[in-house]
């Protein structure tokens, strides 16, 4: 079976390399962009099937991307990131169709956890939290 494919987008470079890290570790297939325009380029070549976005990013931010990409891709998932965790931006992320919203800086099991849930390759809390490295 394929890796599934992640595309992780934010104008922080650090940020992404250390979920590329993370999440490639967990066996997934995994790509980065900075921005929402560089997503797009990203997706019209490869269509991956979650984007983890962060919200406020130049060019075109998070929720723009997560329109544009649903209204050519609907079964594309996203999870939005902000360092805002505001209510109103949470609202605006749902209603245009993201699987869940978290907030930086980020808790790395709980967002392993909300990957391999939206990826339909849940495990349990515990054994996640437990398990040997």
């Amino acid at each position: 079976m394929d890796a599934k494919r992640i595309l992780i987008v934010d104008d922080e470079a650090n940020m992404c390399s250390i979920m590329q890290d993370i999440l490639m570790d967990e066996g997934y297939d995994v790509m980065v962009a900075e921005n929402g325009s560089e997503a797009l380029q990203v997706v019209r070549e490869i269509t991956p099937d979650l984007i983890i976005t962060d919200i406020n990013m130049p060019c075109m931010g998070g929720l723009d991307l997560l329109r544009e990409v649903k209204s050519h891709h609907p079964d594309v998932q996203f999870i939005i990131m902000t360092g805002f965790g505001e209510l109103e931006t949470y609202l605006k992320a749902m209603h245009n169709g993201a699987f869940d919203y978290v907030t930086k800086p980020l808790n790395i099991e709980m967002l392993k956890l909300m990957v391999a849930k939206v990826l339909g390759q849940s495990r349990s809390f515990a054994s996640a939290m437990f398990q040997e490295n």
